[in-house]
């Protein structure tokens, strides 16, 4: 549009010229010529402040130059993927937590779990988990949701949980052949306000859950003392077998610790035990 302006003004100076220089023709043309231009200046103004642009609207690039407009796992020429949630959907905070989930159905391809801690689907941000089954080629074949009442998941979950903060593949703890999962919900309240939570999740071959067992202040056999706003729950990873009983075990962060002062934050070393 600058560019446009100083054009405008040039034609407007010849414009002037060419009258007192008499040459009637001459300024015709530029009387035109300014006209158009400036009938385009006050439409990409109009434009600007006073029509309302579309939902996928974007700036003409310049030659030489391409722009890729991703959706749902689209593959650009730079031969990266990209998957998001649907354009349509709320923000649910989904990516904010990834894991591998090793070859859940066996097609020879890893496949991943996302978190979306921010999801609605049964209630304000009690989050949810997506199981994403992949092609070769990066994009996502199927996918599964886990959430309260979703994918065979029967935990009870509140608003504000925000259960999938944080994912770590774990092993597989209930010898099924199957990687299992930890899943943080660091505003779980049990025992007192964002206490935080892990829920360990067993899935079946298809993404959905088989079983799960919530570990908290008040469940699991969890021992620690967690208090309002620690938020249990909020990283956590396996960090193999520590105590050399066959099971992955698992650190957990409680960023709201506060042991040694306001926030001080803690980590929780967790030995896992079978099920069965």
């Amino acid at each position: 549009m600058l560019r446009r302006t100083v054009r405008l003004g040039i034609g407007l100076y010849l414009l002037l010229a060419a009258v007192e220089a008499g040459h009637v023709t001459l300024a015709v043309i530029l009387v035109l010529t300014s006209f158009v231009s400036y009938y385009y200046y006050l439409r990409v103004i109009w434009k600007m402040y006073f029509e309302e642009a579309p939902e996928d609207a974007a700036l003409p690039a310049p030659a030489g130059e391409h722009h890729h407009h991703h959706h749902h796992g689209h593959h650009d020429d730079s031969g990266v993927d990209k998957t998001a949630a649907d354009p349509g959907c709320t923000f649910a905070g989904f990516g904010s937590a990834v894991a591998g989930a090793g070859d859940l159905d066996g097609d020879g391809i890893p496949d991943l779990v996302v978190g979306a801690p921010g999801d609605d689907g049964s209630g304000t941000d009690r989050g949810a988990l997506w199981v994403l089954f992949l092609n070769a080629e990066g994009r996502v074949r199927e996918q599964q949701k886990i959430a309260d009442g979703e994918g065979g998941f029967s935990g009870d979950l509140a608003n504000d949980d925000r259960f999938g903060s944080a994912v770590a593949r774990i092993g597989d703890i209930n010898r099924d052949g199957i990687a299992d999962l930890a899943v943080g919900a660091p505003n779980d309240d049990d025992g007192s306000g964002n206490a935080g939570a892990v829920w360990i999740v067993f899935l079946e071959a298809d993404g959905r859950v088989d079983g799960w067992q919530k570990v908290s202040e008040q469940s699991g056999g969890f021992g620690g003392d967690l208090s309002a706003g620690d938020r249990f729950g909020a990283a956590l990873t396996g960090i193999g077998d520590l105590d050399n009983d066959g099971i992955v075990d698992l650190a957990v962060g409680a960023p709201g610790d506060d042991d040694g002062g306001d926030d001080q934050g803690a980590l929780w070393i967790l030995f896992m035990q079978r099920t069965n």
